[in-house]
């Protein structure tokens, strides 16, 4: 049934120096990209923050992996942390890979997606809560009336082609 909560899944291999660390086999890596706005690329710190940057950086670059069907996790490759959401309905990347960090992925017509947290909802609503940027790139909470009727679709950009067989 997944990855056990705590578990943390195998860091990438190493390119043995041409380049960085590449993918796992089975694992997406790519940049999400968040049309809101000016449109922003989601980001994960090494500082535990989330947030969007018009222009790509290293930080940008994530690793997209399944945990059971329908289920991701969203790794920060050069932060090295898990992309999670409270019970609050907060983003944050989380150093430890636990059940806040598993995401329903739902792939949509025009070519973005959706991930919606496979652990929080709404209370009283049971509204889904969804990864969602506001036109500043500021991370907005799952549990925000704004992101539960209008989730952010965010599309997946290449970084290298070699990784999305």
């Amino acid at each position: 049934s997944g990855l056990r909560t705590g578990a943390v899944p195998p860091r990438a291999h190493t390119a043995g120096g041409r380049g960085g660390p590449l993918p796992r086999p089975g694992r997406r890596r790519g940049r999400l990209y968040c049309r809101v706005g000016i449109g922003f690329h989601l980001q994960l710190h090494p500082d535990g923050r989330v947030d969007g940057a018009h222009d790509a950086s290293p930080l940008s670059i994530l690793e997209i992996f399944a945990v059971s069907q329908g289920i991701v996790g969203i790794r920060g490759v050069f932060s090295n942390k898990f992309l999670a959401m409270s019970k609050k309905g907060k983003l944050h990347a989380s150093a430890h890979f636990t059940s806040e960090c598993q995401f329903r992925e739902r792939f949509q017509e025009n070519s973005y997606n959706t991930y919606a947290s496979a652990v929080h909802r709404g209370r009283r609503s049971g509204r889904e809560w969804y990864v969602a940027l506001n036109k500043r790139g500021k991370a907005k909470r799952g549990c925000s009336p704004r992101a539960q009727l209008r989730p952010v679709t965010l599309k997946c950009q290449r970084v290298l082609e070699l990784c999305w067989q």
